[in-house]
């Protein structure tokens, strides 16, 4: 079993345009972990996801899986799921988590295989600060990569006509999410 884990900055041009810039690392940084482990494996290793770190309770952890959809479709996905968690923190809400409920809840995207994205895709990724602009190792001390984990809060995004909503101009909500790429194309996970 082997993961490596880096922190890598945001640009500071994404910065500027977000609300939170000088606060922790999980809105300067997007941490970048490499494993060569199954998924089984992983869960049951020492590496923490930065959830797991900050000591978030997460009520509701929602799933996207992508495997060669265009931007817009995904965008749309994403959009909607945004809304619910916005929605959930909105005073105007019956049941409202308050202002910080973006802590209770979490979206994570699979990519099913790394050269089933298009550059198009991986490029709004790395805008969202979700995918850092750098070559991706395929070989971790010599074993197989099985999958790129990366954990940013978002503070921006882009409706599906890619006009871009942020905290600071359009006072949306830090979203906490992780972007499992896994190298290759592997179908449904199964566990034993």
């Amino acid at each position: 079993m082997k993961s490596n884990t880096y922190d890598i900055p945001i640009s500071k041009d994404y910065l500027s345009i977000c609300s939170h810039r000088n606060r922790q690392q999980e809105f300067t940084h997007c941490r970048y972990t490499i494993t060569t482990d199954s998924p089984r494996e992983f869960a049951s290793s020492e590496t923490n996801l930065r959830l797991t770190q900050l000591n978030r309770y997460i009520e509701i952890f929602c799933c996207i899986t992508l495997y060669n959809e265009e931007e817009s479709l995904f965008l749309k996905t994403l959009n909607a799921v945004l809304d619910n968690i916005q929605y959930l923190c909105d005073p105007r809400c019956p049941k409202t988590w308050g202002p910080n409920g973006w802590m209770n809840a979490a979206v994570v995207i699979v990519a099913d295989g790394m050269h089933n994205l298009s550059d198009r895709m991986l490029m709004l990724f790395n805008v969202l600060g979700l995918f850092p602009d750098n070559d991706l190792m395929a070989y971790l001390d010599g074993k197989p990569v099985t999958a790129h984990i990366f954990e940013c809060t978002v503070q921006l995004i882009f409706d599906q006509n890619m006009r871009m909503r942020t905290t600071k101009n359009d006072e949306i909500v830090p979203i906490q999410m992780i972007f499992c790429l896994k190298q290759r194309n592997m179908k449904k996970v199964k566990f034993a």
